[in-house]
């Protein structure tokens, strides 16, 4: 990887969030989008960046703007709502048994990905824009899949969860003009899971942030573990303090 500046479009974004630990930009070319990480330990923040997005920065402000309120989250609530850090004793198995590692690590991202409806909330209540961006670009994305009958991909883990988050946040934000994804799959024959839906149902009845470190984390906490127990992961994800940072325990 490698530092870069700020790109420019990113920079009122930036301003506005007020964040008050140091951010750096770094070309990510093995990435597919951005991601971010946060060390509360040094309180600073990196932004990683695709190479498509260091080309041409501007079709992915949404995609921008998103980790920039992951940070935002990591400093007003706790850096739990941008990073994923392991415990110790997991991040020695990673070490001792990487393959055991591996898998329940993809299953806790997987079952963390609804962090992303708080941050969206976040992001809509300042700048609905994206929300209407994001869900246009998903669904024609949706319908891409669907008129080149990519089932496979259409079955994969992260495209369903995309799903009840993109379904979650119809609700959540009473966006009347984007289409209703699981009408358009059951009219195209394709079936959608009562998990599935339960969980869209659960995504949006997520509860607000109150910007309290203490009650958020347990929010966070409880409702994770209740995503992995839905998608019936063999791990038990709970918080746990070490060294000051609050860090992922698989049970």
């Amino acid at each position: 990887m490698k530092e870069i500046n700020v790109p420019p479009v990113a920079t009122p974004y930036q301003r506005e969030l007020a964040l008050v630990w140091p951010v750096s930009w770094w070309h990510a070319p093995d990435q597919s989008t951005c991601r971010c990480v946060s060390d509360p330990r040094k309180q600073r923040h990196e932004i990683w960046l695709a190479d498509s997005t260091v080309r041409a920065p501007e079709p992915s402000l949404a995609d921008i703007v998103h980790e920039l309120c992951h940070l935002y989250l990591a400093e007003r609530v706790d850096a739990a709502f941008s990073t994923v850090w392991f415990s110790d004793r997991w991040n020695k198995l990673s070490r001792a048994d990487p393959v055991r590692f591996g898998q329940a690590a993809q299953m806790l991202y997987l079952a963390w990905c609804q962090v992303d409806i708080w941050v969206n909330d976040l992001r809509h209540s300042r700048w609905p824009e994206f929300t209407a961006a994001d869900h246009s670009s998903f669904a024609q994305g949706v319908m891409f899949l669907l008129l080149k009958q990519e089932e496979s991909v259409l079955a994969r883990p992260e495209t369903l969860l995309g799903l009840t988050q993109y379904q979650a946040e119809q609700e959540r934000h009473s966006l009347s003009g984007s289409p209703d994804l699981f009408a358009v799959l059951l009219a195209d024959g394709k079936k959608v899971g009562k998990d599935i839906r339960r969980l869209a149902r659960n995504f949006s009845s997520l509860p607000r942030l109150q910007y309290n470190a203490a009650e958020d984390l347990k929010i966070l906490e409880t409702s994770i573990a209740q995503t992995a127990r839905q998608l019936e992961f063999p791990i038990n994800p709970r918080l746990i303090s070490e060294e000051g940072i609050w860090v992922w325990d698989l049970g």
